[in-house]
């Protein structure tokens, strides 16, 4: 069992991870790397200006951390099935390579340099992957590579944009997005309307009775 206390020293004062102020922010780099946690202490409301490690441990879940992070985030050798709870600004490079993931849900929406997903043998969509720069890396398997038509398992993220396979998926999200708000407001309107025909009757019943004698 780990003891829930990490100490982390800066500007000469020592904090506990585990009880950390919220808003707080961690000037340099935070490293958790190789430290037999199986879950991460609560950082989400936490703001790392350098980069955030928590690589070569037993996570199976990121829920917990950063969600902004200036510089490179690594959670490279757990036992990750998805990028859930990952931080949502990453400024640099974003390593998740072996691990066990099954989808890149829960991947941040953008992030400032590349992509390495590289040894996740059940991972079988690169859809989800985080918007970057086009001359910036994806770094995947041969599988994945070939079933996007990549020239290489190293190759510019423009490759991957240039996919037809890609731009499909991409496309039936969005159909199937606004496929599910057309039956959320559909969904809505029903609802207001049996409300007014609700409210309609009761007005109709109040009529009726008349005022109390």
């Amino acid at each position: 069992m780990i003891e829930k206390y990490l100490e982390f020293e800066q500007d000469g004062v020592k904090y506990n991870l585990y009880d950390m102020p919220k808003g707080f922010v961690v000037k340099g780099d935070l490293d958790l790397s190789n430290k037999g946690l199986t879950e991460l202490p609560d950082l989400s409301e936490v703001v790392i200006e350098g980069s955030f490690d928590c690589s070569e441990n037993e996570l199976t879940s990121l829920k917990g951390a950063p969600q902004k992070v200036g510089e490179y985030f690594c959670c490279y050798a757990n036992q990750l099935t998805d990028l859930e709870g990952a931080p949502q600004e990453v400024g640099g490079d974003f390593y998740c390579y072996v691990n066990k993931l099954m989808t890149l849900e829960g991947a941040p929406k953008e992030i400032g340099g590349c992509f390495s997903c590289v040894a996740n043998q059940e991972l079988k969509s690169l859809f989800k992957i985080p918007k970057m720069n086009e001359d910036e890396k994806l770094y995947c398997d041969s599988e994945l590579a070939k079933k996007y038509d990549l020239p290489d398992v190293e190759c510019a993220i423009s490759n991957l944009y240039a996919s037809q396979v890609y731009q499909n998926e991409v496309a039936i999200d969005k159909l199937r997005r606004q496929k599910g708000q057309e039956r959320a407001k559909a969904q809505e309107q029903a609802t207001n309307k049996v409300r007014k025909l609700f409210a309609a009757w009761q007005a109709q019943q109040a009529q009726k009775d008349g005022p109390e004698k």
